[in-house]
Order: structure tokens, then sequence, then C-alpha cells
């Protein structure tokens, strides 16, 4: 009797323990200015060494809020390689692309050719990014 009730008592121990739900996401959000203004329509991306990025849109004042899945905010914990982009326009006609306008105000060092890093802590993170277009 008493071996079955150890049985028991350390399968719901081990079981407790299991009950995460991935990997620890922490929220992160912050601005991103170039030449000291607010940079609307920028996707923000966090990219870890290993791992789902995290993305963010930021609206009219720059500010961002990553998103890690689609229902869960955030960014895995760690260094992250971040590029900051806003992208191109592609007009579409029956599957060919027509007309591509690039919109990309954000100098190349911020996203193809991205140096910029953020490291993402325990607890909640502001991470503001100051680009310069020089």
């Amino acid at each position: 009797m008493i071996p079955r009730f150890c049985l028991s008592v350390l399968l719901l121990v081990v079981l407790a323990g299991c009950g995460s739900s991935g990997p620890p996401i922490v929220a992160v959000y912050g601005v991103v200015k170039l030449d000291d203004k607010p940079v609307p329509a920028a996707l923000v991306q966090f990219i870890p060494e290993k791992g789902r990025p995290s993305s963010g849109i930021t609206d009219s004042n720059g500010r961002y809020d990553l998103v890690y899945t689609h229902d869960q905010k955030g960014a895995l914990l760690g260094t992250h390689k971040v590029k900051i982009t806003t992208g191109r326009e592609k007009a579409i006609v029956e599957g060919k692309v027509i007309q591509e306008t690039v919109l990309e105000k954000i100098p190349m060092q911020y996203n193809v050719n991205s140096n910029l890093t953020a490291a993402v802590k325990t607890s909640g993170s502001a991470i503001d990014f100051a680009l310069s277009s020089k």
C-alpha cells in the first residue's frame, strides 16, 4: 500500500512540474525614431539565435508592442538581432507584380544589413530605438 501511495505522490509532483506552456516570453515594447521623429508603420523584428522571432508594427507615434504568437505578446528571453523596416508596396494583377514601390525610410544598417541587437530580460522590457539617417 505504501509503495503505491509513494508512486502516486511522485507522479503528481512530476506532472505538476510539466505545466509550462512553452519557453519564457517577456513583454517587449518601445518607440522607434529616425532623426528624433517617430516612425509610423515600421515592422520591428526581434530574431533570437534559436527559436521563433517576434514582431510588431509601429503606430503613428512610433510605438510598437512585440507579438510572439497570435495569442501571446512579447519575445523570448536573451539577445536578439533586430531589424526595422518600412518595406515595399507591390501592385499585383492576376498573380503578376505590375508595380513595386520602395517605401523604405530606414537605412540598410537597421534592416537588410542590421547591426542592431537587443537584450530581452526577465521582466517587461521597454526597448527604444533612436535611429539616424546619416
